[in-house]
């Protein structure tokens, strides 16, 4: 088969056509996109298969957090004094 020749020449082995769906998956999570949406593209009708795919990398854990931090502003320090938005 092609593909098999191709994987071969790229030097890509033990490779399984799910690990595009996983590929997939992960990249959609990394970018924001919500679980819910991701299912509903893989065709999961449970989320906790949606959960097996889409895995998250430390960069794109850090990335939120820093969102949070810097969009949200959830916290002004202003002259010695923590004033909160809440």
């Amino acid at each position: 088969m092609l593909i098999y020749k191709v994987l071969q020449k790229a030097g890509i082995g033990n490779f399984h056509f799910y690990d595009l769906r996983h590929t997939f998956a992960t990249r959609l999570a990394q970018k924001g996109i919500d679980i819910y949406t991701i299912a509903k593209l893989l065709g999961h009708k449970d989320i906790r298969m949606t959960q097996r795919y889409a895995h998250h990398c430390p960069e794109s854990l850090r990335g939120a957090i820093q969102a949070i931090e810097v969009s949200d502003n959830l916290v002004t320090i202003k002259q010695n004094q923590i004033i909160s938005n809440a």
